[in-house]
């Protein structure tokens, strides 16, 4: 398995497309689930830099309960990961699990709590596009 530089938390801001809500309208694909990800990552810091509580618990929100890709989707790029969709899968999770805490601190208005788990969600993202990203766009371009 590729890791660079793993902290234990590690996508998403992507983080977190295995662990996402279910929803009727979801992301067609990562490339889609990663840009509203994005988006809502930069609502939060602009919401950190400003201490505005709300819109650091409705980002923090977004992020933790975004809804994932479609299944048949998922599994083609556990098909892709081949032997690394494992440690994909572990990755995903805990950067899940940082954004669930990241949403918990907003809402206790706890900015050391907001800012710790920003630091740990944003660093497992990166960890994950790190480690991923390139075999996962190289399988669906081969598709």
């Amino acid at each position: 398995m590729r890791m660079t530089g793993m902290t234990g938390l590690a996508a998403v801001l992507a983080g977190s497309l295995w662990a996402g809500v279910a929803a009727a309208e979801g992301p067609k694909d990562f490339k889609e689930a990663m840009q509203t990800l994005d988006q809502d990552f930069r609502a939060l810091t602009s919401a950190v830099m400003r201490e505005e509580w709300d819109a650091m618990v409705q980002a923090a929100g977004d992020i933790a309960h975004h809804p994932r890709p479609p299944l048949a989707f998922r599994k083609r790029v556990m098909g892709i990961l081949g032997p690394e969709a494992a440690g994909f899968k572990m990755v995903d999770e805990d950067v899940h699990k940082g954004s669930a805490r990241l949403l918990q601190a907003a809402k206790r208005k706890d900015l050391e709590g907001v800012m710790r788990q920003y630091h740990r969600v944003s660093q497992g993202c990166v960890d994950c596009h790190t480690s991923y990203r390139q075999t996962i766009r190289d399988g669906l371009a081969e598709q």
